[in-house]
């Protein structure tokens, strides 16, 4: 199990299970972005768990449709858990919640 610190969020991986706890925002997103992207490139199915995330602005949306993304062009598949709502509540006024809820 591996542990990286982002600005104001903590990545910690296992295997294919990938928790975020902290702030998701525009200061970390590139950080994160690469560091969850590298686990979705080398696993053909990964889990992204998003309950300890105490805040997030649309960044966090947009890094989730991103990964998807990732995991789509390499074949692979990616699920996100615990879901916050105020991410929720950003993909449906963005109408992309399907996207989010698979």
């Amino acid at each position: 199990m591996s542990s990286v610190t982002a600005s104001t969020a903590t990545v910690s991986t296992d295997g294919g299970r990938v928790s975020i706890d902290g702030t998701i925002d525009f200061d970390n997103a590139s950080g994160l972005l690469e560091q969850v992207s590298a686990t979705l490139l080398a696993t053909p199915a990964v889990t992204v768990d998003l309950g300890g995330v105490q805040r997030s602005n649309s960044a966090g949306l947009a890094l989730m449709i991103e990964w998807l993304a990732i995991a789509r062009e390499c074949g692979h598949g990616v699920t996100f858990e615990r879901v916050p709502d105020g991410l929720r509540q950003i993909a449906r006024v963005c109408q992309v919640e399907a996207l989010i809820d698979h």
